[in-house]
């Protein structure tokens, strides 16, 4: 008989789901960093458009593949209309809706808020409700020899090279050309993650920090801000999107819900119970995707 690693469940290294976890507050309370790079996802877009950006029929056609490819509660009967049509009207740029090139820039903000920003902030307020130092960062800083086309940004696994110093390492990637600007950020990066390893805070009182301007403060339910990493780091009041946030994390669940029991007169909906706090807004759905976001924590709060 074939066995296979149980990784939730009774019997399992985890007892339930890491969302059950997470919502009954049953994990280890230890310090977490999170966080996610400026531009996650955007580089794909060079798959799905060219120069001149997208049309808007490439723009509706792409929206309508990611809400019939996503998993619904019931396998037929789904309506994908009320799905895709929730995912046009947040993300049409209607600033111009017509303008290829922020067609395009709305795809990729799609992804990047789907798979990487949304989780991490609805892991992030989970964590500080229960009395986690939470710490959450942007990666802002697009080195010199980025590889891909300006527009694309700060792409997924950007941050590692600097976590891990590559920029001191010149035979690592030979074919990178290193600057002392990029060397600068992995001090930064590494002073911080250091300070985090020791203290459990990456910016402690009277520590010395290189191209940091003030300090890295926690992420609260009533301090929603993040610690912005680039050539000169710091705090920024309007960082979060709170309207992006609430989408994900409370309305797009319940389309999810109606859409899968279109054939049934009662969709189930949350016990207002589930909410972190009435006061915070935030609903925890029984069934949500969370993607792999770009994560350095000293627990093993998600996996």
């Amino acid at each position: 008989m074939e066995k296979k690693l149980l990784v939730d469940g009774p019997g399992g290294f985890l007892p339930y789901d890491p969302l059950t976890i997470m919502k009954s507050g049953d994990f280890k309370k230890v310090p977490l960093i999170i966080g996610y790079n400026k531009d996650e996802m955007t580089f794909t877009m060079k798959f799905h458009s060219n120069e001149n950006g997208m049309t808007k029929t490439e723009f509706r056609e792409y929206l309508w593949n990611k809400a019939t490819g996503r998993a619904y509660y019931s396998d037929t009967n789904v309506k994908y209309d009320y799905v895709f049509n929730a995912f046009e009207f947040m993300y049409t740029p209607w600033e111009n809706p017509e303008d290829p090139l922020l067609m395009r820039d709305s795809c990729a903000e799609f992804l990047n808020d789907r798979g990487f920003k949304a989780p991490a902030h609805w892991q992030a307020r989970l964590a500080s409700h229960y009395g986690v130092d939470t710490y959450v960062y942007q990666f802002d800083y697009r080195r010199p020899s980025a590889r891909w086309d300006e527009w694309t940004g700060v792409p997924h696994l950007e941050d590692l090279f600097f976590v891990y110093g590559v920029p001191y390492m010149p035979d690592k990637y030979p074919w990178i050309s290193w600057t002392d600007g990029d060397r600068d950020v992995v001090d930064t990066v590494q002073t911080l993650w250091n300070n985090f390893v020791k203290t459990g805070n990456p910016s402690p009182e009277g520590a010395y920090i290189p191209n940091v301007e003030g300090t890295w403060e926690k992420y609260t339910l009533e301090n929603q801000r993040m610690f912005h990493i680039n050539s000169k780091s710091t705090m920024k009041n309007d960082s979060v999107n709170s309207n992006m946030n609430a989408y994900w994390m409370q309305y797009d669940p319940q389309v999810v819900k109606s859409a899968s029991y279109y054939d049934c007169c009662t969709v189930p909906c949350e016990d207002e119970d589930n909410a972190i706090t009435s006061s915070a807004h935030v609903r925890i759905p029984d069934r949500i995707t969370i993607a792999i976001v770009t994560i350095t924590t000293i627990s093993c709060l998600f996996i």
